[in-house]
């Protein structure tokens, strides 16, 4: 998916925001100036999960290594807060009349948990998982959804941040309740990626209960089709279903001809603009239903990565 303008914005501020406390204004105006070319110089096609590595590049040519947080306490701390919530949120899924869709809801809220775009709160947290069935949800790729993974042999789960990676688990622990038959695969990160899950995260949750981990081999936030290990590209291409959670998901794996069922929250102006919703909107749509948008918000351009659909 390529660059929007607020594409642009965001990651230039990043840049800034990232040497705001040093002094030297003539390296700072250089490395400035590196970020620009390493924007410019990308394809048009690049998403913006993509641009890391070279804004990565660019700053420690000019100031050494690069500063990189570590997210572990946080990773651990956000899944702990959310599996302290999961006895009685199972319970309330399983008393409603369709325990798949109100799972949903429940992983949706979760979603907020993204520290690269929100100023994540634990009251805001739980008063979102409070209040997930009452959010507006456009459900009309439901019913598509589970006709799919009725008819599927194979599905992958791409999963997103830490904390709502527990409501995944939760999310496909049903899922197999209702298809038994359903290989499922989970997918996470390949290494640290500000606050995404990863296979530490997989095991301090114990995702393996429900699906076999798998993790997509690169370190950023999203999955790009060109980056990713060769399996986890073969699973993704030979799997009749995937469920994809969050933005970055959705940016590395727009339009790439695989059936992708995208769940997230518009948290950032893109978004926001692209499906014409609020922030901390939910969105449930089909990779191989949105013409429309690609045509529309001007987000086209060929995937670095282009699979022909295989019909389950």
């Amino acid at each position: 998916m390529k660059l929007n303008a607020n594409c642009f914005a965001c990651l230039i501020n990043g840049a800034v925001k990232r040497i705001e406390d040093r002094t030297d204004e003539d390296n700072k105006s250089l490395y400035m100036r590196d970020v620009l070319r390493a924007i410019l110089n990308e394809p048009e096609d690049t998403s913006s999960p993509c641009m890391g590595p070279a804004l990565k590049a660019a700053y420690e040519k000019h100031f050494g290594p690069y500063p990189e947080q570590d997210y572990t306490e946080i990773n651990r701390s956000f899944n702990r807060i959310v599996m302290d919530q999961l006895p009685e949120i199972e319970a309330a899924v399983r008393s409603e009349q369709d325990p798949i869709l109100a799972c949903i809801r429940y992983a949706l809220a979760a979603n907020y948990i993204d520290f690269t775009s929100v100023d994540v709160q634990t009251g805001e947290l739980l008063e979102m998982l409070r209040d997930s069935a009452r959010a507006p949800l456009d459900l009309t790729e439901y019913p598509k959804m589970l006709e799919d993974l009725s008819k599927a042999k194979k599905m992958v789960f791409l999963h997103d941040n830490c904390g709502e990676i527990v409501l995944d688990k939760l999310l496909i622990k049903l899922i197999r309740e209702k298809y038994p038959d359903l290989e499922v695969l989970a997918c996470v990160r390949g290494g640290p990626a500000a606050n995404d899950a990863t296979r530490a995260d997989a095991e301090y949750i114990g995702l393996s209960e429900v699906a076999t981990v798998i993790d997509n081999g690169c370190a950023i936030t999203g999955t790009p089709l060109k980056w990713v290990s060769e399996s986890t590209l073969h699973h993704l291409t030979t799997a009749d279903v995937i469920i994809s959670k969050g933005q970055g998901n959705f940016e590395t794996t727009f339009d790439c001809g695989l059936n992708i069922y995208y769940l997230f929250l518009c948290k950032c102006a893109l978004f926001t603009h692209l499906f014409n919703m609020e922030r901390f909107s939910c969105t449930f749509v089909n990779n191989l239903r949105l013409q429309s948008l690609k045509e529309q918000r001007g987000i086209g351009g060929k995937n670095e990565v282009v699979v022909e659909h295989k019909k389950a």
